[in-house]
């Protein structure tokens, strides 16, 4: 989700471009190009809580980015919740501010969207698309772990045959 100011210029809201340049952020910022944002938040958006009562609904094209990096990176709810408060890659990858006037959504909220996802079915799909999305550009990826939190996105060359 692209703001009026990119990692890749002089400054990002007071952040240095090179501060943004980890492989978590270039990952997110390929994963941003990549994929089909739009279409999928159209296809959960018919199954998305509307506003009424109780506790507005977080928006979700950033729900939709926080549960795939959760999927990617292979982290629970509350660490998921974390990476999204304290992470600066993250928070632009969401389309959340840094100026921390909005806040993250918080674990409940991202175990009730999984548990939508997985009702209708379409945590399976997305990943399929996700997964299709990235075999077309020769990427293969592989979530994270506890011991190394972060991203295994390793591009796949072709093998050639040796005369």
């Amino acid at each position: 989700m692209q703001t009026e100011q990119t990692p890749d210029t002089d400054d990002y809201r007071g952040i240095p471009a090179r501060a943004l340049r980890t492989r978590r952020a270039q990952f997110l910022a390929e994963a941003d190009r990549l994929f089909p944002w739009q279409a999928w938040a159209d296809m959960i958006e018919p199954h998305y809580p509307k506003r009424g009562k109780g506790r507005p609904p977080y928006p979700l094209p950033a729900l939709l980015r926080l549960y795939l990096l959760q999927q990617w990176l292979n982290l629970s709810d509350l660490a998921a919740q974390e990476a999204a408060t304290d992470s600066i890659a993250v928070r632009y990858f969401m389309g959340l501010p840094l100026t921390w006037d909005k806040t993250a959504p918080d674990e409940s909220t991202l175990l009730h969207f999984r548990r939508l996802l997985t009702r209708r079915g379409l945590a399976a799909e997305i990943a399929a698309d996700a997964a299709a999305a990235l075999a077309g550009q020769g990427w293969k990826l592989r979530p994270g772990t506890i011991a190394e939190p972060g991203l295994s996105a390793v591009r796949t060359l072709p093998i050639e045959a040796h005369p």
